[in-house]
């Protein structure tokens, strides 16, 4: 087979080479320098870097990346240089017909290949530069092909992008495709959510959302409602459909954010606050309970139900603290439509409360003392344009808003027969809680006090009729005297009649026998190693336990008292124990010394210790030990709590240190006091002094309260009887280091002291 000549081939690539070269390229790299510059985009043309053939690959030319196409660019401009030096072939290569136009072919390979690239190219160029419709499809497939999570975010900020050119273009052609798009956006995470965990978006979807709010802000006239509707109504983040989207912190962070910015734009208020109530009253409805268990008084379920309620209570928080930011704009007509939606016949507000137990539920939510939320209210709802660090001004606009809410409970029509408006509230039964409800009532009794001044607000509400009912009959004020005198007899009748928490008991009843055992253990390093107990010439000294009223509420499961274990075992330590025994050595004591500091250690020197000798140190300044450094093995250390002792030193023969034990109580004692053992001889006992079987005990006390005093108290005990046995027939040596700004008697010399012995 013959093949054929080729002719011209050279002649035609350099033609299109030039072509391309000189008068395409320059124009199109023009047309790539404005891509973006339409939409205002930053990632825009990002992304057209990173298509092919203008993506760049690892090699540098200059210091520059080469792209795919300027690679080719330079490698069909090489490929001309076997054009200019002709090169013999080698041997006898020459017969071989690819040898031969081998020249030529590769000019006409890479000229292929380049112009195969610059349409690619143009195609690019075309799609970048074309309407916003068709560009933005072809982003929107690319995102939905690109697995790579960094390159599929950059297409998503350049759709993102699309939206706020929508808005500011008024581009109405391209709504219906950005609606989809994050229809499906929004859908698709909703669905891959593990059930009952909060919902959190990608961080650009939330800084969409936001943006697009801003815009729609600043745009007074909007023909795309589509978007509008769902970026200010919050449909996106509370989620389409009807399945429920536990919301997670970050959407209402962001949500948050997007009502400050709409908190003047009556409009868009009434979107969020429609939707709003709908995705109350539909996907946070209350979860009913089912296999009800009647031994422990819980539903199979009841952990759902529980979470739900949570969720409930979480997003009517978020709506009082919605209402207000609406007070604190004075976008009072705004609340007036909040006050009147519904979208049911007969009307129910859901958002709002039907009851005074809701309304000072919410109150004491957001009270100062009981804000136990998980970021505090100036974090976690900031005001716009309100620098408040600390909340307090926060705080006080919603509770004027709550306020405004108590007058509207007067205004609301009874339709069924089971609905109060103004009837009291149900208390709380806890005195925790009680107490704070009732500083509260009195701070909010001011705070509607003042909103009842606020005539404008009053009557674009039209509640002008209450207010002036309430200034002849006094309508407020009574409802508040009778909740308060409610709230404290309530108070009263828990702190007399509520039940001892049991664990509490046993919590003080364990650290007492803790704390006693340790502080008569310390002790035994100056116990004498025989048993004095049963000696008849022997010195006897007693150590005794405490009694004390105190609160009962502090035994029940209020949990205000936080030392009501501990306090009175310390107290007997401190008072009884540490007090008595180290001051038993100077009951005992045969001989006394008062020396200077710098004569300690002569003084010491003359007794003539040996090793059946010990040194009882009690409370030793800093530094006194270690003049008695050479003596260590003799010192034993004890401290007191008599603070007039200090700096004092007993020496004596270990066969003349004390014995120390506990004594059993007899029956009576116990049965009198109705005490309880915990071993060592160590008793205790909690008594509540309003039970019917403690009236004896009671009675013991009346000298010290009236009756109904001691019926709110419990009567604790702490009861040991310690004995220290001394011989009579001993020799104990104490030693005083003289000090200039005390009275401790005469000076001795050291040549004073006599040996031990």
């Amino acid at each position: 087979m013959v093949l054929p000549e080729i002719n011209n081939i050279v002649e035609i690539c350099i033609t299109l080479d030039i072509a391309i070269v000189g008068i395409a390229y320059p124009i199109i790299i023009d047309k790539i320098s404005n891509i973006g510059i339409k939409y205002s985009s930053d990632y825009l043309s990002e992304l057209f870097e990173n298509e092919f053939p203008q993506k760049e690959i690892g090699l540098k030319i200059f210091g520059k990346k080469l792209s795919y196409f300027i690679l080719f660019l330079y490698l069909t401009i090489i490929a001309f240089i076997p054009q200019i030096f002709k090169f013999q072939p080698l041997y006898d290569w020459d017969k071989f017909w690819l040898i031969r136009n081998s020249a030529d072919l590769i000019v006409f390979v890479f000229s292929l290949i380049l112009i195969v690239l610059f349409f690619m190219w143009l195609d690019k160029i075309s799609i970048y530069n074309h309407k916003s419709t068709r560009l933005l499809n072809y982003l929107i497939k690319k995102h939905h092909q690109i697995a790579d999570k960094d390159d599929g975010n950059y297409h998503l900020k350049t759709i993102n992008e699309f939206g706020y050119y929508a808005i500011k273009s008024q581009d109405v052609h391209i709504q219906k495709t950005l609606v989809n798009f994050y229809f499906e956006e929004f859908s698709k995470i909703q669905k891959t959510q593990k059930v009952g965990e909060p919902l959190v978006f990608d961080s650009d979807l939330y800084q969409f959302i936001y943006n697009v709010t801003s815009e729609l802000v600043e745009n007074d006239k909007n023909k795309l409602r589509a978007i509008e509707h769902r970026a200010v109504s919050g449909v996106w983040i509370l989620g389409e459909g009807f399945s429920a989207v536990k919301i997670s912190k970050e959407s209402y962070t962001w949500l948050w954010r997007n009502l400050n910015l709409i908190a003047e734009k009556t409009d868009f208020i009434k979107m969020y606050w429609s939707r709003a109530s709908q995705h109350y009253d539909t996907k946070l409805r209350p979860i009913n309970g089912d296999d009800f268990d009647i031994e422990s008084g819980t539903f199979g379920n009841q952990e759902e139900i529980k979470n739900r309620d949570k969720e409930r209570l979480d997003f009517l928080e978020f709506n009082y603290a919605f209402g207000g930011l609406l007070m604190f704009k004075r976008n009072y007509s705004t609340i007036k439509y909040l006050f009147n939606h519904s979208s049911s016949m007969p009307p129910n507000y859901v958002l709002l409360p039907s009851s005074m137990t809701e309304i000072f539920t919410v109150l004491h939510l957001f009270s100062d003392n009981n804000y136990l939320l998980e970021n505090n209210i100036e974090f976690k709802y900031p005001f716009s344009g309100l620098d408040d660090y600390w909340g307090q001004n926060i705080r006080e606009f919603i509770n004027k808003y709550i306020a405004l809410l108590f007058i509207r409970e007067y205004s609301l029509t009874r339709i069924y027969t089971f609905q109060d408006f103004t009837s009291q509230p149900y208390l709380p039964d806890n005195n925790t809680d009680l107490n704070y409800w009732l500083k509260n009532v009195l701070l909010f009794e001011k705070t509607v006090d003042e909103i009842s001044l606020n005539e404008k607000l009053v009557e674009l509400l039209n509640y002008s009729g209450i207010v002036e009912k309430n200034n002849i009959e006094n309508t407020f004020t009574d409802f508040f005297e009778e909740l308060k005198q409610r709230i404290q007899d309530k108070i009263e009748d828990n702190q007399i009649n509520v039940d001892l928490h049991t664990p509490k008991v046993e919590n003080f009843t364990e650290q007492t026998d803790l704390i006693i055992n340790q502080a008569l253990n310390k002790y035994e390093v100056i116990e004498n190693a025989e048993d004095l107990s049963s000696e008849d010439d022997v010195t006897k000294f007693g150590v005794n336990g405490l009694h004390t009223l105190y609160p009962k509420v502090a035994f029940t499961e209020d949990n205000s008292h936080i030392d009501y274990d501990t306090f009175l075992a310390n107290s007997v330590v401190t008072n009884q124990i540490d007090y008595f025994i180290p001051n038993s050595f100077h009951t005992t004591r045969t001989k006394r010394y008062l020396i200077k500091e710098q004569e300690l250690k002569s003084a010491i020197k003359k007794l003539k210790l040996n090793d059946q000798y010990a040194i009882v140190a009690i409370n030793p300044s800093f530094g006194k030990l270690e003049l008695l450094v050479e003596y260590k093995q003799y010192i034993i250390e004890i401290h007191s709590t008599n603070n007039r002792v200090r700096d004092t030193f007993f020496i004596l023969k270990k066969s003349d240190l004390p014995t120390i034990k506990n004594i059993e109580f007899n029956d009576d004692e116990i049965l009198l006091n109705k005490l309880t053992t915990r071993g060592n001889n160590i008793y205790s006992s909690v008594l509540d002094l309003n039970l019917a079987e403690n009236k004896s005990i009671r009675e013991r006390w009346l000298d010290n309260e009236t009756e109904s005093d001691l019926r709110k108290k419990v009567v604790l005990t702490i009861a040991f009887k310690t004995v220290i046995i001394w011989k009579n027939m001993r020799n104990v040596v104490q030693i005083n280091i003289f000090s200039p700004y005390s009275e401790q008697g005469i000076l001795n010399n050291p040549n004073d002291i006599e040996p031990l012995e």
